[in-house]
């Protein structure tokens, strides 16, 4: 059982599982898949293929499971150069 954070609140993000993916994206933000962060996410038996938005000097951090790994998140840091979209790629 996790302990309970600010409050008492306990907060959980639920994730659907694509072909052995869950998205789980920014794990430190409130809403943590943001349709104004990701423009879009696809999923196949092989990758996760994540298109995100930010910032210039902007660094954000992915994050997915893959079932087939032992429901171990794994993240990515992403970092913008200039505004615009970049891509993150999961193996």
């Amino acid at each position: 059982m996790m302990d309970a954070g600010y409050e008492g609140t306990v907060y959980a993000v639920v994730a659907p599982v694509v072909n052995g993916w869950a998205f789980i994206g920014e794990t430190d933000k409130y809403v943590t898949g943001a349709y104004k962060r990701f423009t879009s996410v696809t999923a196949t038996s092989g990758s996760l293929i994540a298109n995100l938005v930010g910032v210039a000097d902007e660094t954000v951090t992915v994050c997915v499971v893959k079932m087939s790994a032992g429901m171990t998140p794994v993240c990515k840091q992403v970092t913008f150069k200039t505004a615009g979209s970049e891509t993150v790629t999961f193996n």
